[in-house]
């Protein structure tokens, strides 16, 4: 925990679409959670409904619950899941904070020597080589500012994280019922202007959740497959960042997209996102 001081940084840069790694830590037992779910969808008679019941009658029950909405207050009683996310920049960590049904425990850069902190770097950075180099020295500049900020200039490491950028990897920790999940998985898979970290993110916490209870794959879906995507909207405030993908495109014959799209660029999310992958560089 102490400062090295005088000792060089090193630095790893990553590519931020193969750096991200989701762990599930904790989460429901499976038989207690299906005679939950069975019993508040199918109990309004019998409180032990589940003992009393075939498999087939208990999975159609649950299927019921699922696909008709019955009883929604049984999905809300499913345990918490607890996932570890990695590799992650700040700029992410600071939009998961803002979902209010998550518990959430991240690393703080108060409280570290960042020095040898790596970084997970967009594709889009190395579409001109040059430009990358560019990019990386700065970054290293940083590096060699933290360390004389704090090894020479007795700046506490509170005030020396200034100097490094915000695509630092992170981790978090995250705690969630099956509801609040799926409300945020509505938001974040979006295509349309949700970075690609929150898409890879929620994907493999989905991927996570339905190996365990592969009933619950039809409830989580992504806004834009429901129709409550924002993006969606035909509003003057529904797309603002990147041109509308096919997805997003607003099928409406009074809706004139060069008009009502007064977007910060002229090209979707993806397009601007494309790139050759980074390949991982330690630097001493």
């Amino acid at each position: 925990m102490r400062i090295k001081k005088d000792k060089k940084p090193v630095t790893t840069f990553l590519d931020e679409l193969n750096a991200i790694e989701v762990d599930l830590l904790s989460c429901p037992d499976k038989e207690q959670t299906e005679r939950m779910l069975v019993n508040t969808c199918s109990g309004h008679d019998i409180p032990d409904a589940y003992d009393h019941m075939t498999e087939k009658e208990r999975q159609e029950s649950i299927q019921t619950l699922i696909n008709d909405g019955a009883l929604p207050k049984g999905l809300e009683m499913t345990g918490k899941f607890v996932f570890c996310v990695k590799n992650i920049s700040l700029t992410i960590t600071h939009m998961l904070v803002r979902h209010r049904f998550f518990s959430i425990l991240q690393k703080s850069t108060a409280v570290n020597d960042l020095r040898d902190e790596n970084f997970v770097m967009p594709r889009s950075f190395n579409k001109d080589p040059k430009f990358y180099k560019k990019v990386k020295d700065w970054y290293l500049q940083g590096k060699e500012l933290f360390c004389e900020a704090v090894d020479k200039q007795n700046i506490s490491v509170q005030n020396a994280r200034l100097f490094i950028p915000k695509n630092n990897c992170n981790h978090m920790f995250i705690g969630c019922d099956l509801k609040s999940f799926r409300e945020a998985y509505g938001q974040r898979a979006d295509t349309c202007e949700e970075p690609i970290q929150s898409n890879l993110i929620f994907e493999k916490m989905k991927e996570l959740i339905v190996e365990k209870f592969p009933y619950f794959e039809s409830y989580i879906k992504s806004n834009c497959d429901t129709g409550r995507c924002l993006h969606c909207g035909t509003g003057k405030h529904s797309n603002i960042v990147f041109k509308r993908d096919e997805k997003h495109k607003v099928k409406n014959d009074k809706y004139d997209s060069d008009i009502m799209d007064d977007t910060l660029h002229d090209m979707t999310r993806d397009e601007m996102n494309e790139g050759p992958e980074i390949k991982e560089e330690i630097i001493e």
